[in-house]
């Protein structure tokens, strides 16, 4: 997992980060899992289109330094609030949910309460640093990805963030997966 994190991080994160309508990158890792998360963000889907083989190239460039496999997914951004820059060793906890077809037209409106009220109560947990919130409207899925100052702040914050991804899977008409915790080993992602 080391050489395609140094490679991710030398190699394929100034390149793509260079690329016109780019909106930064995080690379995440769970070493105890086996798991390396790389995103990438676009200020527009022309944008990522134009650089899509880049990226794609890249990361499989990435995944057999680690002895994995590249999974490819698509989603817009929906939330993005961040108290503090993104750095190197925070907590970080991705859970996904399942949207049913018939209640995808809720989606929006509860983007807009997750926004307006689980956030918000997430920033007065102590630590907190960034909630994202991602939906790809063709499969349903919605991914709400919390940033924590560190691993100790993720772990005693479990509760706050479960309690938020409950309340949002109910407002989403959605069931919540399993979630995932890693290490963030650096973040420029922005706002567009």
């Amino acid at each position: 997992m080391g050489e395609a994190i140094g490679y991710i991080t030398s190699e394929v994160r100034p390149v793509l980060e260079q690329q016109r309508g780019s909106l930064g990158t995080l690379l995440l890792i769970d070493p105890e899992a086996g798991a390396m998360r790389f995103e990438s963000f676009w200020a527009s889907n022309g944008a990522l289109a134009d650089s899509e083989d880049m990226i794609i190239a890249s990361v499989r460039e990435a995944a057999p330094r680690a002895g994995g496999k590249v999974t490819r997914e698509r989603y817009e951004v929906q939330v993005f609030e961040r108290d503090a820059p993104l750095r190197g060793g925070q907590g970080v906890r991705v859970t996904p949910m399942k949207v049913v077809p018939s209640k995808l037209a809720n989606v929006e409106d509860a983007v807009a309460w997750y926004g307006d009220t689980v956030v918000p109560q997430l920033a007065d947990t102590g630590g907190f640093r960034a909630a994202l919130l991602y939906v790809d409207w063709a499969s349903g899925t919605v991914i709400s990805t919390i940033v924590w100052q560190d691993p100790d702040a993720l772990a005693t914050s479990r509760s706050a963030a479960r309690a938020g991804e409950i309340a949002a899977a109910a407002a989403l008409g959605g069931v919540i997966g399993a979630s995932a915790e890693y290490r963030l080993v650096y973040g420029s992602a922005r706002a567009a």
